[in-house]
C-alpha cells in the first residue's frame, strides 16, 4: 500500500476499502494481504511497515544480523509475513479440515 491509498478500514472486519487514485507518492506504508472462499468467507490482513519491521526482528536471525532476504529484499519478505500470517490465522491449511468440509457437502477452494 501506497501513501494516501487506504480511503477507510474496518477495525472489526479488517475490509479495506482502496482508492488507488489517492496514492500521493510511491512511499510504501503498509501491506495486504486478501484471500476469499467460495462459501463466501473472505478475509483481509493489513500490517504496516513498521509492524512487519517488528515481526522481522522479533523472529528472524537473518534479519538480527543485518543480511539475506530481509536485507535484499525486504518488500518481498513483508509480503510473505502479512500473507502467512494471514493464512495461518484465518485459513483452512490442515488436511484434516480439508477433510472433513468435502465430507460435510461445504466446499473450500481458495481463490
Amino acid at each position: 500500500m501506497y501513501e494516501g491509498e487506504i480511503a477507510s478500514q474496518n477495525r472489526f472486519t479488517g475490509e479495506i476499502v482502496f482508492n488507488p487514485a489517492g496514492k500521493k507518492s510511491d512511499t510504501v506504508i503498509g501491506y495486504v494481504a486478501y484471500f476469499s472462499l467460495i462459501n463466501g468467507f473472505e478475509k483481509y490482513l493489513y500490517m504496516t511497515k513498521e509492524e512487519c519491521e517488528k515481526r522481522g526482528k522479533k523472529y528472524s536471525q537473518m534479519y538480527k544480523k543485518g543480511y539475506g532476504k530481509w536485507s535484499d529484499d525486504f518488500d518481498a519478505m513483508a509480503r510473505k509475513t502479512v500473507l502467512k500470517l494471514l493464512l495461518s490465522r484465518f485459513g483452512i491449511l490442515s488436511v484434516d479440515c480439508r477433510q472433513r468440509l468435502h465430507s460435510t457437502n461445504r466446499p473450500f477452494e481458495a481463490t
